[in-house]
């Protein structure tokens, strides 16, 4: 049974203009998202698909975001796609919802990113 649905838009622009601020990056997304993110002309493009997965998170588990949670809602590569991982307290309203299964799926074009995060019973 699905719980919450969150869905999130995010132009690219503007999270590589918040990326000349290092601790923008710092904030908002974890050395592992950093890491696999790079340099490049991909860059923005894969941190704002992350950031629009987070904001999406953000809003199927109705919370806001603060310095804390950006650190708490991780998107990782593995062997069957990506995945999002909870820990603290959005691993904690995720439980407390009623959760047992959080998906995701984001893409993320020249100007735009989008992501869909579903949680499901």
């Amino acid at each position: 049974m699905i719980l919450a649905v969150g869905v999130d838009l995010t132009e690219v622009d503007r999270i590589a203009r918040a990326m000349r601020r290092a601790r923008f990056q710092l904030r908002c997304f974890t050395p592992g998202e950093r890491s696999y993110a790079g340099s490049g002309p991909e860059l923005a493009r894969r941190l704002a698909a992350r950031f629009a997965a987070k904001e999406a998170a953000f809003k199927a588990l109705g919370v806001g975001a603060s310095r804390q949670r950006w650190q708490e809602a991780e998107v990782v590569r593995g062997a069957s796609g990506v995945s999002l991982v909870l820990t603290g307290s959005l691993e904690e309203r995720f439980r407390a919802l009623g959760g047992r299964r959080l998906h995701l799926s984001f893409s993320h074009g020249r100007d735009v990113a989008m992501a869909v995060v579903v949680v499901e019973a």
